[in-house]
């Protein structure tokens, strides 16, 4: 059916080649049971096309039609790979008849020359063995520049090519970087260059001293090193202001490098923007979130370390938010949220979770007749202002006379002279009691019934020397006589 077909057993294939002059083939092969294929090797002889036959018993034969042709060179193609002064590289040598290999019917002598011996050369010839196509060579780089390379030979065509010897040897530095952010790390890649610009390699380590002209705004090593047969370094910097800087790239035997570096007042922050308190065992969704000038930033690996949580680094989305779980324990839960800048940089956010179990009762009073909220159930963690009257008039008629009470002090789980606190539930105890202080002030009161008492005083005495009045009955009107 056209598939591959295993064999029950060594199979034979008889083999017919419908011109043996042209091209040879074994007159069988086996193919080893539970195989499907086998090689088959042919030896072309002269150009030509044939007919090549495969039959077994029992299956029907199969053929197929084999070109063989016999190309002659038309073409001498060098292959070189960039060539470095004062090196060798290794090229190749090649017969092609219109780009297609063209093996030799005869060893061959090909001679090679040089236009130029003194920017680069190669062997002075090689040999091309019989039905071979290609001959690997040296090439040799001198100085920086371009010579001709000419291979010729008997009964070929002549080829030429032109190769250019590259200035390889490290003679000045390339700086790139990161814009610098204040406050945090920088990379930096130092790398060797050529006198054209190209990559360079050194064979010995290459020292390199960096100086910064303002240290307070842009910090940096004093000196890294190159290692030997490598052609960069990395190194990291810090900024710490916005002013501008210039930093100085040295070496002995190199040019040196001056470049400008200016910070940016750029924001970058991590946020745990989970908040609240839970039923502790619950596991709960904990999100941080990374935001760049204010936006959000994605695809920022987050750090996470805390009891509970499951991952230790998961990645923002398009919204800057990174997600964990966490298993809450009771009471606080401790986690934090970090993220890279850079170096040994890093910037951190940290939260506390509360998972809450039991029930605490607080009870707040006073020694006075003071009213003062706070009274009530709550859960580990709940914050509850207590705000105590700095001063309160004393009842009935004290008040009335002045008496008043004066804030001192709060005792039992606060201790404190301020009469507005912040209290957070914590601990183990479940009942908490909190007591306002309060001292009474007596004073206006004696000075009020001083005052009254000389005023009582007075008006008696008054009394007693005011002159007398004397007040004299009218004579009543006589009644009218009744007539008759």
């Amino acid at each position: 059916s056209g598939y591959p077909a295993k064999s029950r057993g060594i199979r034979t294939i008889d083999l017919f080649s419908s011109n043996s002059a042209i091209l040879e083939v074994a007159g069988y092969v086996d193919i080893p049971s539970g195989k499907s294929k086998v090689n088959v090797t042919a030896i072309p002889k002269i150009s030509g096309t044939v007919k090549v036959t495969a039959a077994s018993s029992g299956m029907v034969a199969s053929e197929v039609n084999v070109n063989v042709y016999s190309p002659t060179p038309s073409q001498v193609s060098v292959i070189v790979p960039p060539t470095p002064s004062d090196s060798e590289v290794e090229a190749c040598l090649m017969m092609l008849d219109s780009g297609t290999p063209a093996p030799l019917q005869n060893e061959a002598l090909v001679t090679l020359s040089s236009s130029n011996t003194e920017i680069g050369d190669a062997n002075s010839s090689v040999t091309i063995p019989k039905k071979s196509y290609f001959k690997y060579f040296k090439i040799s780089g001198k100085s920086p520049g371009q010579f001709t390379l000419t291979a010729s030979g008997s009964g070929l065509p002549t080829g030429k090519s032109q190769i250019s010897v590259l200035e390889t040897k490290p003679s000045s530095f390339y700086l790139s970087y990161v814009k610098p952010i204040i406050n945090y790390e920088f990379p930096l890649v130092i790398q060797l260059v050529s006198s054209q610009g190209g990559s360079a390699v050194s064979y010995e380590p290459t020292p390199i001293s960096l100086a910064s002209s303002n240290t307070s705004c842009v910090q940096v090593l004093e000196t890294v090193l190159i290692p030997a047969e490598e052609t960069e370094a990395l190194v990291f910097g810090k900024g710490l202001s916005t002013d501008s800087v210039k930093l100085t790239l040295t070496s002995q035997g190199f040019k040196s490098l001056l470049t400008q570096i200016t910070p940016a007042p750029i924001s970058l922050v991590i946020q745990i923007v989970t908040e609240g308190r839970f039923p502790a065992g619950e596991t709960i969704t904990v999100k941080s979130k990374v935001l760049l000038e204010g936006k959000p930033v994605g695809g920022i690996d987050v750090n996470w370390k805390g009891e509970g949580l499951r991952y230790f680094k998961s990645k923002t989305g398009s919204d800057g938010i990174a997600e964990n779980t966490l298993t809450l324990k009771e009471k606080e839960n401790n986690i934090e949220a970090s993220i890279h800048t850079g170096g040994t940089g890093y910037l951190v956010a940290k939260k506390t979770i509360i998972g809450y179990k039991d029930i605490y009762t607080l009870t707040v009073s006073s020694n006075a007749q003071v009213s003062i909220e706070g009274s009530g159930n709550y859960f580990y963690g709940d914050k509850i202002v207590l705000i105590a009257p700095v001063q309160a008039s004393m009842p009935h008629i004290l008040g009335l006379l002045g008496g008043r009470y004066y804030f001192k002090e709060w005792t039992g789980a606060v201790e404190s002279d301020s009469n507005v606190v912040v209290y957070t539930i914590t601990g183990d105890e479940k009942q908490i009691s909190i007591r306002a202080v309060y001292a009474e002030d007596y004073l206006t009161v004696a000075v009020s019934a001083v005052v009254l008492a000389v005023i009582a005083v007075s008006a008696v005495a008054a009394r007693k020397y005011l002159p007398r009045v004397l007040k004299f009955r009218s004579k009543p009107k006589p009644k009218p006589l009744l007539k008759g």
